[in-house]
């Protein structure tokens, strides 16, 4: 893929049925990767960023201890860079500490989480 295509539009989409306007789901960042598995609690931010970061320059390495209580992300300078990291991951070519990790696409949330129907305020 040609990083330059990168460039040439946004690096963001609406999965099927959403929309820009904000009425749909919520906005899929194309150069945020969002690490699933495949990382400890153990795992330092400097190893996951120095597995990444062969694929292109990183904007933000989020490593905060346990991946499940705080979710890693790697946010790429171009998705084209995010895109042929996402891809080796997906052929599982990248592992941390002989462990082959997993990502998906962050989801950009913009909006507060809606309350669920039947809630109601108060006692």
């Amino acid at each position: 893929s040609d990083p330059e295509l990168c460039f040439l539009g946004p690096c963001s989409s609406w999965p099927s049925g959403g929309s820009p306007d904000g009425r749909g789901p919520p906005m899929t960042s194309r150069d945020t990767l969002e690490i699933v598995d495949g990382v400890h609690a153990s795992t330092t931010r400097l190893a996951l960023k120095s597995q990444l970061e062969r694929f292109g320059e990183i904007d933000i390495c989020h490593k905060i201890g346990d991946p499940r209580e705080d979710t890693p992300w790697v946010r790429f300078s171009n998705c084209a860079c995010a895109s042929n990291a996402l891809e080796a991951i997906g052929r599982g070519e990248v592992l941390i500490d002989g462990v082959t990790i997993s990502a998906q696409w962050r989801v950009r949330k913009k909006e507060p989480p809606a309350i669920p129907r039947g809630r109601e305020d108060g006692p």
